[in-house]
């Protein structure tokens, strides 16, 4: 597998089909899921002049966030609540907070 090959299907991997998913029918009301999606990836070429190699790699991220609901004609978005993610990004904004809050005190106790 080359680097030009895994750009190419990283690519792929990053299309709307991702963000939206198939759509759900059910007694009238049409449900198309919707994701959150992000992607890296990197390659290179390298390696000694006896045994040049070459290598690429890709990370995907995908994360519910609600759906489209559609009835009757009109469309809405219904957002989807992930309570772990949530938990996980409150924990880490505290975090932040406490280490901001700590540092401002150790400042302030070295003015005086």
């Amino acid at each position: 597998m080359n680097v030009e090959h895994v750009l190419q299907r990283s690519g792929e991997m990053m299309s709307a089909g991702r963000v939206f998913g198939p759509p759900v029918e059910r007694d009238g009301v049409t449900l198309v899921p919707v994701a959150w999606v992000v992607g890296g990836g990197g390659g290179g070429v390298g390696g000694p002049p006896e045994s040049p190699g070459d290598g690429a790699g890709f990370g995907l991220l995908s994360i519910p966030i609600g759906a489209y609901v559609i009835k009757n004609g009109e469309a809405r978005f219904v957002p989807t609540y992930d309570v772990g993610f949530l938990a996980v990004i409150g924990a880490s904004v505290l975090k932040r907070l406490f280490k901001w809050r700590n540092r401002r005190l150790s400042v302030t106790r070295r003015r005086h």
